[in-house]
């Protein structure tokens, strides 16, 4: 008897051994009076990871804008530290910029932007150890002395280094930039770079690289991002280059194919590939704010879509910015929501989401993380990896009413939240029950020059709702089948038609009266 108690003891601290390791955020503190919010996270040696940070601080009166690298066991202790820059190189530490960081066969790689003595600007790549020592650093110029932004870094064959971002022109903190132009890079091991191509902006000033990947087989090159299609139109893009550089093809410059954007992308088990997405609305709401809808687009590597599905509800930000496939084929996607204002009352916040779908998009649950008090924060994705047990572990952003730290999660895998978060929504969570899919009805022909004809198979009532391009409504009707909407009134241009149902989330039809 007293060995069988000793026995279930043991066991129920192993129990509670694991609950704590599978439940654990930290806040690091500051070493300094500035801002040190994280950038990324990666995995390290063994199960160990890797956290990226900027850091300013003062040394002998002299502003340090610098970047630095904690080394962590697999529950965020602290087991070493790195710091990179100083008042001759600063790098850039504002929230706004791009920076991004991979690990790949015991390095780890860094890509950002950087200013020097001169406010000469470049763009800059570091290769390190898993210790965060670095073996070597290369500076990058734009030809046209744009600034470089560095959205992904990756190794690919032969230890080469594949990256994307943008060319940046006139960027200031309270305009932005006038114009984005997409490029890819390539690199050998050392940084000597290969070629670079850059995709010039469109006749609307912008067009965004946010990642790019090689495929093992063909050695080709696919990136993502997105192109600006008119005063409110935002298209997912995909680009094929070969080995060398040269364009093959490139899809959704036009359409919606893939949604208003394709942020990350990764191949799955299968060679497919996955990608994270959103979705502008074209409508203003009554604010006459443009809302969100994050979604996942599954697509082989020639571009073709398998499936696009938009998750979750309209909102002022909702959007997926990374992705992975679980060891079952499932697929994790994070990113922001700004679910809690509607938990308190004159809120606005831009908190954490992690959904997890099955292989065909089935959803199968969601968890909303609100990890700063008081509301009104800003918080963002910033890494996401899955450990070797199946748990969740990501870093995140964290600014504007919360003190600016360097932050580390991990949850476990069904991504409970239980005393890791100020406000944590559970209650929403579907858990394999609903299956949300966009409204599917057939709209014929289009163009038209009268009758517009709009089938539905669906059990439930369908609402369509005609909208100019200004937003303004100017019909609505319900139909159960089929039905005729009469365009014959209405003059020569374009339309849009909202279709919903209950049960379904909404789709948005452009419509041309000739």
């Amino acid at each position: 008897m007293i060995r069988s108690t000793k026995i279930f003891l043991a066991f129920v601290l192993i129990v509670l051994q694991f609950q704590i390791r599978a439940q654990t955020h930290r806040v690091y503190s500051n070493e300094s009076n500035y801002a040190s919010p994280s950038f990324g996270l990666v995995k390290g040696i063994g199960n160990k990871y890797i956290l990226g940070g900027t850091h300013v601080d003062t040394v002998n009166g002299q502003i340090q804008w610098r970047i630095t690298f904690f080394g962590t066991d697999s529950i965020g202790n602290i087991e070493w530290k790195k710091y990179y820059g100083s008042s001759k190189f600063k790098y850039n530490v504002s929230y706004l910029a791009e920076r991004a960081m991979s690990s790949s066969n015991n390095f780890l790689y860094f890509a950002s932007n950087l200013v020097d003595s001169n406010q000469s600007n470049s763009g800059v790549i570091m290769k390190l150890n898993l210790l965060g020592d670095s073996l070597w650093q290369k500076r990058y110029y734009d030809v046209n002395g744009n600034d470089l932004w560095f959205y992904s870094i990756r190794e690919v064959h032969n230890k080469d280094i594949l990256v994307a971002g943008v060319t940046v022109k006139n960027y200031t903190t309270s305009t932005g930039a006038t114009t984005l132009s997409a490029f890819v890079m390539l690199t050998d091991s050392l940084g000597n770079e290969k070629w670079r191509k850059v995709i010039p902006p469109n006749q609307y000033h912008f067009r965004n690289a946010y990642d790019a990947i090689e495929d093992p087989a063909t050695k080709n090159i696919i990136v993502v991002g997105d192109v600006q299609g008119g005063p409110i139109a935002q298209y997912g893009t995909v680009y094929l280059f070969d080995g060398l550089g040269n364009l093959m093809n490139n899809f959704g410059e036009n359409d919606y194919r893939y949604g208003s954007a394709l942020v990350k992308v990764e191949f799955t088990k299968n060679g497919d590939l996955i990608a994270s997405s959103g979705q502008v609305d074209p409508i203003p709401n009554s604010n006459g704010v443009y809302l969100q809808q994050a979604g996942i687009v599954r697509m082989d590597v020639h571009g073709k879509v398998k499936w696009k599905f938009l998750y979750d509800t309209l909102q002022q930000a909702n959007g997926y910015m990374h992705i992975k496939e679980t060891s079952n084929g499932d697929i994790l996607a994070s990113g922001v929501y700004d679910q809690f204002g509607k938990h308190f009352a004159n809120a606005w916040d831009e908190n954490l989401v992690v959904t997890r779908i099955d292989s065909t998009g089935r959803w199968k649950w969601r968890r909303y993380y609100n990890m700063c008090v008081p509301l009104g924060s800003l918080e963002r994705m910033k890494g996401l990896e899955i450990a070797a047990n199946g748990d969740m572990v990501f870093s995140y952003l964290r600014s504007i009413t919360c003190s600016e730290r360097m932050t580390f999660v991990r949850t476990t895998t069904n991504g409970w939240c239980d005393n890791l978060a100020a406000y944590c929504d559970t209650n929403s969570v579907i858990e394999g029950v609903a299956e949300w899919h966009t409204v599917q009805a057939t709209l014929f022909p289009n163009p038209t020059s009268n009758l517009l004809t709009i089938q539905w198979e669906g059990s439930v009532p369908l609402n369509v709702q005609l909208f100019d391009v200004s937003g303004s409504l100017l019909h609505t009707q319900s139909i159960s089948n089929t039905a005729n909407l009469s365009m014959s009134a209405y003059a020569s241009g374009i339309y849009l038609v909202q279709l919903s149902a209950p049960g379904y989330l909404p789709k948005r039809v452009k419509v041309v009266r000739e």
